[in-house]
């Protein structure tokens, strides 16, 4: 049993306080105790005492205190992988008890990193309850580079991600489709030096005006390898992860984007354009893994399945 729990009565074996777990897991996921205690919503100083107590208990440090950022040591590094072990079993006996509780009732906790994927999920949920219709969906939505971490730490059942390479989900995942990128460009007189009737004019397009999405997005690395493969430094006008907003600031003339296939609105004013080498993200679900079989998760993933088409 890992340290860091409390007992009602000091001549028994302590059990385990997973909160306090739960906190020093945060701590090392955010290497810093001011953000950690932002993300659990507690004080700093109650942070800063379990870490002490916990610290104190154990004989040694568990993280190394750097000027900006704490990093686990040796010691930290064994209790954090028991930690995650602990709290992996703790979700398996409560879902499964909650499961025989419930009488077939179930909860599921998933992820959605693109308007597409939302669209879906809308669609195929309704077709779900029709068989299961007890069930309770938890919608997160976020990016799909945050999401892969939530999946991999459990506070995931499902995600449906968009992702430039597949390679980086290290869970179980099915690939649904692949999806072709365009540059959107304002079709007006003032964007007219960027494309001609052959296509796209690439060594004008580096002073042209770029609507791009924010940093760390799966959308904004595709941005990045394009305009290096093209040698542009894009001047940036706007970082916005909203396309209805994107599509709403091409019709204004902004600036021009790279705009997903599902998200293209045939609209007067806006041209678009294939890239070379052509761009994609690949639409995935990807989904965790029990010993023992999953029936009613695999029956929504073969819905998502079925229903993940162009329209």
């Amino acid at each position: 049993m890992l340290p860091g729990s409390n007992s009602s009565d000091s001549g028994m074996e302590p059990t385990m306080n997973t909160k306090h777990i739960s906190y020093i897991l945060e701590i090392a996921e955010q290497k810093n105790i001011t953000k950690a205690a932002e993300k659990l919503y507690v004080s700093q100083s109650t942070l800063s005492q379990c870490l002490a107590n916990l610290e104190s208990e154990l004989g040694t440090p568990l993280f190394y205190r750097h000027s900006k950022e704490l990093s686990p040591t040796p010691a930290g590094l064994c209790y954090l992988e028991g930690a995650k072990k602990m709290l992996e079993i703790k979700k398996q006996v409560y879902d499964t008890i909650a499961d025989m509780a419930a009488n077939q009732t179930m909860d599921f906790t998933i992820g959605i990193s693109s308007q597409k994927g939302i669209r879906v999920f809308s669609k195929v949920s309704a077709l779900y309850k029709e068989n299961y219709p007890n069930v309770t969906f938890h919608i997160l939505e976020d990016h799909s580079l945050p999401m892969i971490k939530m999946l991999t730490s459990g506070k995931l059942d499902m995600a449906l991600l968009a992702v430039d390479d597949t390679g980086r989900i290290p869970t179980a995942y099915e690939l649904l489709l692949d999806e072709e990128l365009f540059l959107a460009i304002p079709d007006m007189p003032s964007f007219h030096a960027y494309f001609n009737d052959k296509g796209l004019l690439w060594n004008a397009l580096s002073q042209a005006p770029f609507i791009l999405s924010p940093k760390g997005t799966i959308i904004r690395e595709l941005e990045e390898t394009m305009c290096s493969a093209h040698q542009i430094k894009p001047h940036i006008i706007c970082e916005i992860s909203s396309k209805s907003a994107v599509i709403s600031m091409l019709t204004e003339g902004v600036g021009i984007s790279l705009m997903p296939r599902s998200s293209i609105k045939k609209i007067d004013g806006i041209r678009y354009f294939s890239i070379s080498p052509q761009l994609y993200r690949r639409h995935v679900i990807a989904y965790t893994k029990k010993k023992t079989p999953e029936p009613e998760k695999e029956a929504f993933i073969q819905l998502i399945k079925e229903n993940y088409i162009f329209e």
